[in-house]
């Protein structure tokens, strides 16, 4: 049966944001946060997972305009490690923002996304779908998130960086207010030359008022990097 439809308002949008980031905080610690800027981490410990990672997804029918929040959880108390997103048609839908979300403080369940629905004619519904990683537990993941106040229009590029001695596996956005913020791309961020260090969005923001603001969020999750870490060609 699909999942209830929610329809966010922009102060609910804005708690999203919120939950986001402070639901990850927690035991590790984030790299230093610039000013504008606020981290936080947290990490679920055990052994590394011997078995394979395993893969589930959920697609919910959306049948009226605004905005609906699509999730998938992690079977049997496994920790997600990555996720992805898909909609049936991008002349109706739009991905507002999408990342991991928290079933209780410090515990990670699953990925969720926030889908736009807009145009849609009356008696039509579309389709959108949610797809996570996830390691079976005991496994070792931290998570690390950072908000971003953006102050001006233009395009920023927040990001969240992984512990020292850990490699990124996946990641995720939030906005405060689609109306103002647009997430253009997101995906892994390199370092050093032939290294990856965390996840980055490249965020735009278009019709702030002067003297007003909006936030951004990025989240990582980051697994204990072999010794040494194998990188394939990067983009």
């Amino acid at each position: 049966m699909p999942a209830p439809r929610r329809t966010l308002t922009g102060a609910a949008a804005l708690g999203t944001l919120t939950a986001l980031v402070t639901l990850t905080a927690g035991t590790a610690s984030a790299a230093r946060a610039p000013a504008g800027t606020a981290g936080h981490a947290s990490r679920t410990a055990g052994r590394p997972a011997a078995s394979g990672i395993v893969y589930a997804a959920q697609t919910q029918t959306l049948s009226a305009n605004g905005t609906s929040r699509v999730s998938v959880t992690c079977p049997g108390g496994a920790l997600p490690v990555g996720g992805g997103t898909a909609i049936q048609d991008p002349r109706a839908e739009q991905v507002l923002q999408a990342g991991f979300y928290a079933s209780a403080p410090g515990h990670m369940a699953g990925y969720q996304a926030d889908v736009r629905v807009h145009g849609l004619r009356r008696g039509s519904q579309v389709k959108a779908a949610v797809q996570v990683a996830c390691i079976p537990a005991p496994a070792t993941v931290t998570y690390a998130a950072r908000s971003q106040t953006l102050s001006a229009n233009g395009t920023r590029l927040p990001s969240a960086t992984c512990p020292a001695g850990e490699l990124p596996v996946g990641g995720g956005t939030a906005i405060q207010d689609p109306r103002t913020e647009q997430v253009l791309q997101a995906g892994f961020r390199s370092g050093a030359p032939g290294s990856v260090v965390g996840y980055q969005a490249s965020v735009r923001v278009h019709g702030l008022r002067r003297g007003s603001t909006v936030k951004a969020a990025v989240q990582v999750a980051c697994a204990p990097a072999p010794h040494p870490p194998v990188y394939g060609p990067l983009a």
